[in-house]
């Protein structure tokens, strides 16, 4: 319990020393006739007075709060492929691969609280699409808007698309946050459409301190559905065609994945279905090492004055069942 006074404290003792003064004069000079009930009266109004004197003086309980978001010393950076054949039907039966993708983001979400997370998607260019935050509401909502690159607009795919950016934000926010640990989740199918060859990602090691790749697609592969940028995908849109005109198929490249892995040095989990349990154990490896500081605090100030609220009401019930005789008395 605490003490926030309205006034200085010898001003409220003032206070209710002259009230108390007032009431006791009331009180001397009562007449004979009904002296009892006028002195019980003018005791209640002494307690009105204090009364009202402690709750100007407020009486509070203290409690702390956060007003910020934990901080924590790790930044997992999404690389994310949404190039056409991520649309391809082979995850989890016949479901888009980019469905994958969402799944196991919540499931990253959901197994590392706190760290914070960043974006880079990549179709015909690489593009950050969300910056680093410890909000992983705007992580989630930047996943349920996740689409395929637009058909029309597709200039192919390969796996060092992204790597020149992705160099430039690990070397950023290793200047920025130098005690953060940098770690890369790249999400692919790994499918190449062009002919030249891929440039390695051995450069990064040692600038990051982890991460996974992520392969999605199945040896078999599935067929496309083209998309025309609307924000509600048509599930009956044509499929994506190759230069015979049948529908395309694509295939995941999962020797072009584990050469990336192995060049970042960290694991590779081929992503099939909804199953997470090698993405959970992986992440749990990844949260050991996590340190969360907390996030800035407050104390708020909560008044007790509901007692003297009571007090208050009783002393007032007393006072208006004494008026209701001196009324009485005064129409007599």
């Amino acid at each position: 319990m605490t003490w926030r006074p309205l006034l200085p404290w010898a001003g409220l003792v003032l206070a209710g020393l002259v009230g108390t003064g007032v009431c006791v004069l009331g009180l001397l000079r009562t007449y004979p006739t009904g002296a009892v009930l006028s002195r019980v009266g003018w005791a209640a109004r002494i307690v009105m007075v204090w009364t009202l004197v402690v709750v100007a003086a407020q009486p509070s309980t203290t409690t702390t709060v956060p007003v910020g978001t934990s901080a924590s010393n790790v930044d997992v950076l999404l690389v994310v492929d949404r190039t056409g054949s991520m649309a391809a039907q082979d995850w989890d039966g016949d479901r888009p691969r980019l469905d994958g993708v969402r799944a196991d983001v919540a499931t990253l979400v959901d197994a590392l609280p706190g760290v914070r997370w960043s974006v880079l998607a990549w179709d015909s260019q690489a593009v950050r699409t969300l910056p680093f935050t410890s909000d992983a509401h705007a992580l989630m909502s930047w996943v349920a808007s996740l689409r395929q690159e637009i058909t029309v607009y597709s200039g192919g795919s390969q796996i060092d698309r992204p790597l020149e950016k992705l160099a430039e934000i690990v070397a950023d926010e290793t200047e920025r946050r130098p005690q953060a640990l940098q770690y890369v989740v790249i999400m692919s199918d790994g499918e190449s459409t062009l002919d030249s060859p891929w440039m390695s990602f051995r450069g990064l090691h040692g600038h990051v301190a982890g991460g996974a790749v992520l392969g999605y697609g199945t040896n078999e592969g599935g067929q496309m559905r083209s998309y025309d940028g609307a924000a509600d995908p048509d599930p009956d849109a044509p499929w994506i065609t190759d230069d015979s005109g049948r529908p395309a198929v694509s295939r995941i490249d999962e020797q072009v994945l584990t050469a990336v892995a192995g060049q970042l040095e960290v694991p590779y989990l081929h992503r099939t279905g909804p199953d997470g349990a090698d993405l959970v154990a992986w992440a749990k490896d990844l949260a050991r090492v996590t340190k969360t500081e907390p996030g800035r605090t407050v104390t708020t100030y909560l008044a007790q004055t509901w007692p003297m609220a009571v007090l208050l009401a009783l002393a007032l019930a007393v006072e208006v069942v004494l008026a209701v005789p001196r009324r009485t008395r005064r129409s007599r």
